[in-house]
């Protein structure tokens, strides 16, 4: 079963994600817009098979690394991509990049590379 998790502060982007995935045959796809919000989802969120963490998660929030930090706390074994509207430069961007080993994509997503990412899920 293929479960897609999203945590991105942009609601129509998240809701934008969830409906596209739905569409291509993802058994549950769920979102949280914040460190916050995702725990009160642990539950979704811990069972997912793929979870896309934006790195700028917004203005006095905890930033991606903080969520993929939490995950991997709280027993995540999915995989996990980061994505991110910032330039590759960005202090933030290599930051998350140097610390959790996982690909940091561009936004937008085109829908190609979102196939393939759940594809892989």
């Amino acid at each position: 079963m293929r479960r897609v998790f999203i945590v991105d502060d942009d609601l129509p982007l998240r809701e934008t994600f969830t409906l596209l995935c739905e569409a291509l045959g993802v058994e549950e796809a769920a979102s949280a817009g914040s460190l916050s919000e995702l725990a009160d989802r642990s539950a979704q969120a811990l069972r997912a098979n793929l979870i896309l963490i934006d790195i700028n998660l917004g203005d006095g929030e905890p930033n991606g690394l903080a969520v993929f930090r939490w995950l991997k706390e709280h027993g995540f074994k999915g995989r996990a991509v980061f994505f991110t509207g910032h330039a590759k430069s960005d202090p933030m961007v290599q930051e998350v990049s140097r610390a959790a080993g996982v690909p940091v994509l561009s936004k937008p997503l085109p829908i190609e590379s979102i196939e393939k990412l759940l594809e892989a899920a």
